[in-house]
């Protein structure tokens, strides 16, 4: 009994130090008061860059109705603060995205799509407007893919860089083939891969987007003939097919892609060999090939089974048997391929699987899709006007199922390469922080009641906003990344 009081009183004295600590991880950098004459809306936040940060804050105005928006850059303090809009109408901010020191909030109202473009350093705000009924959006580092309206059969893009850079272009399908593909746009089987974060688990779904060199290319793969679809989109709307063999082999069982800085990796499982295949993806020539027998296991770096690290005592046909779905199970395993690189240009490559059952994340999708107030902010702005586009219904594909089990963290390998592509055997750093939110709002909730909030990671920190006392004021931390 006296062991279980010391333990008790050891835990209790334990926890009250990481709450310390916790506590004061965190550093008031300001307070944002709203004003009596104004009524909190919403907020929106996000990362301008490593250092600086930005925090889109929607009232509305008591004596006539209207709304303001205002957006207040962060780094250590104050920098600057700026009116975006004013109006009758709610503003829906649907996503945003970053080209060195330009802000671009992509909106929409009762007319289209709003672009705003806001210059951090010269203040100067600019504002253009073109007509589209968005359907879906893609969110990408430097740039968003809208997704408009089928007029007749064809599709409507839209790759808006700036207000000044808006690439539209209407597809006409010329095929069966093109127009199923073409079909995808609009449903939630296809994905846009942002590479310019940390990639913990890679794109399962069947159709993966990327802008390469300003020209979109959509992967998908064929298990049964154990080819690669690649689908290019030019400026004018043209729509291309090439093929390339994912391995040597005529069938595969699971077979998954990624491409990061011009490199097409390339995972194919087949029941007595796995091979990894690295492309140029200029020139789809073959640049590397990695076999990994069902008899031996290398090159690896980790190899976690089932969510357990078993580096030691591992046999490798364990793991080309845990790729396979078996009818009744309640795991259904899709590999991934996931590739991060570090500042010197080496490469992390992270290979496994995940439950396609349960497994609801997302390499693309906008940073604001994660947090709550955006829900907020689109059931009530878009309401019930008809023809606005919702886009938390496919944010919801962010998140996992929280009642997952240990089965469901899946199994994988990680396997290290140097800028020539041969083997490292050592830890590498990945050029972009890992960040789970619910690591922070796990963390955090005991502390600070969490209402309207961000948090936003900024390499080696993390800012948190949050609105407090009453809506009557939003705070704003930085504290040290978890």
């Amino acid at each position: 009994m006296r062991k279980v009081y010391l333990f008790i009183l050891f835990w209790g004295i334990a926890s009250a130090i990481f709450n310390f600590n916790t506590l004061t991880a965190q550093e008031l950098i300001d307070e944002i008061k709203i004003d009596d004459t104004r009524t909190h809306a919403f907020n929106l936040s996000g990362p301008l860059n490593d250092s600086v940060s930005f925090h889109l804050l929607v009232n509305q105005i008591t004596a006539t109705g209207d709304y303001e928006s205002q957006i207040y850059f962060y780094d250590d303090k104050r920098i600057k603060q700026l009116k975006v809009y004013e109006g009758s109408e709610i503003p829906n901010y649907v996503t945003f995205h970053v080209n060195e020191k330009i802000l671009t909030v992509v909106g929409q109202n009762s007319r289209g799509i709003v672009v705003n473009d806001i210059d951090f350093e010269t203040g100067k705000v600019e504002t253009r407007e073109f007509s589209m009924k968005l359907k879906n959006i893609f969110s990408l580092h430097n740039a968003s893919v809208l997704v408009g309206e089928k007029l007749n059969n064809s599709t409507f893009l839209a790759i808006v860089k700036n207000s000044q850079d808006i690439r539209r272009m209407l597809i006409n399908p010329k095929s069966k083939e093109e127009k199923k593909f073409l079909n995808e746009f609009e449903g939630d089987n296809m994905e846009f891969v942002n590479d310019k974060q940390h990639i913990e688990v890679g794109p399962i779904k069947d159709f993966k987007g990327y802008l390469y060199k300003d020209k979109i290319y959509i992967l998908t793969e064929n298990v049964k003939t154990n080819l690669l679809k690649i689908y290019s989109i030019d400026n004018n709307g043209g729509v291309k097919l090439k093929y390339l063999p994912a391995s040597k082999y005529s069938e595969a069982e699971q077979v998954n892609t990624f491409l990061k800085d011009g490199l097409l990796f390339v995972f194919s499982l087949q029941d007595h060999i796995a091979q990894l295949n690295l492309y140029d993806f200029d020139t789809y020539e073959l640049t590397k090939t990695i076999v990994y027998p069902k008899d031996q296991y290398g090159p690896v770096n980790a190899l976690v089974f089932d969510g357990k690290t078993v580096n030691k005592d591992f046999e490798a046909k364990r793991f080309h048997s845990n790729f396979r779905y078996k009818v009744g199970s309640i795991y259904a395993p899709r590999a991934y391929v996931a590739v991060n690189k570090t500042a010197e240009g080496s490469y992390l490559l992270k290979i496994g699987h995940v439950d396609a059952k349960t497994y609801k994340g997302s390499t693309g999708h906008n940073f604001w899709w994660q947090f709550p107030v955006f829900e907020l902010n689109h059931n009530f702005s878009s309401g019930s006007t008809q023809g606005f586009f919702n886009p938390y219904n496919a944010a919801y594909g962010l998140f996992y199922n929280a009642m997952a089990s240990e089965k469901r963290k899946g199994s994988y390998f990680t396997v290290h390469l140097d800028p020539q592509f041969e083997h490292l055997d050592k830890p590498l750093t990945p050029e972009y922080v890992s960040f789970d939110l619910d690591v922070y709002k796990d963390t955090y909730k005991s502390q600070i009641k969490l209402k309207d909030y961000f948090f936003i990671p900024q390499g080696r920190q993390i800012k948190l906003i949050n609105l407090e006392e009453d809506k009557k004021v939003y705070r704003l931390y930085k504290m040290k990344a978890l």
